[in-house]
């Protein structure tokens, strides 16, 4: 028989390890090129703040619509009246309405207020504030001019959005600001003594 040469030796060394190369060489490349799925959406928070009485989270602001008639201005809306007007200036529209009128609104438990702004850029400047701080303030929804601005997801929309109103008042003379529950009796973290409304 004929010798061996060394490098048929090594050849024949060398052609398990090509072959695991050749099989795991695609898995990694794959491996690699996979994307990354995105983490999850976080879920809502609350801004973590203390209520009126100090300690407690504030509720996620949603619609409460009204149920019954309690036409007593709640201290919310007064505290909310207060600053926008000292502030911003304008004239206040009134919080309670009568258990007459209908169809019954939050102005018939005394917690949504009617803003009327002096002019167009006290009207923006008033908004941003209200929808900056609408979930420390109880605020839902406001609307202004034949539009609605939500704090809460709503039909398709995500939460603080404006969108477009079309009830029987446009809203053209004033601003229209409605509270939770809970933002009517100043229970959010805004009336607490560290809150966008604690001194005032």
């Amino acid at each position: 028989g004929g010798r061996i040469r060394p490098a048929a030796v090594a050849m024949k060394a060398f052609l398990p390890v090509l072959s695991l190369v050749c099989v795991a060489l695609p898995l990694l490349v794959r491996a690699s090129a996979a994307p990354t799925p995105p983490p999850p959406p976080p879920a809502p928070q609350s801004n973590g703040g203390g209520g009126g009485g100090g300690g407690g989270a504030d509720p996620w602001p949603t619609f409460e619509p009204a149920t019954t008639c309690d036409p007593t201005e709640k201290t919310g809306p007064q505290r909310v009246r207060a600053y926008v007007l000292t502030t911003f200036g304008g004239s206040d529209a009134g919080i309670v309405r009568a258990c007459s009128d209908a169809p019954l609104s939050e102005h018939n438990e005394g917690r949504a207020w009617d803003w009327v702004p002096p002019d167009a850029q006290a009207r923006e400047r008033g908004i941003a504030w209200v929808t900056a701080n609408a979930h420390a303030l109880g605020v839902p929804y406001l609307i202004s001019d034949a539009a609605i601005w939500r704090a809460y997801a709503h039909d398709g929309m995500p939460a603080a959005t404006w969108g477009a109103y079309t009830g029987p008042d446009a809203h053209t003379s004033h601003v229209h600001i409605s509270f939770t529950r809970a933002g009517a009796q100043a229970e959010t973290s805004a009336y607490a003594a560290r809150g966008v409304l604690g001194n005032a």
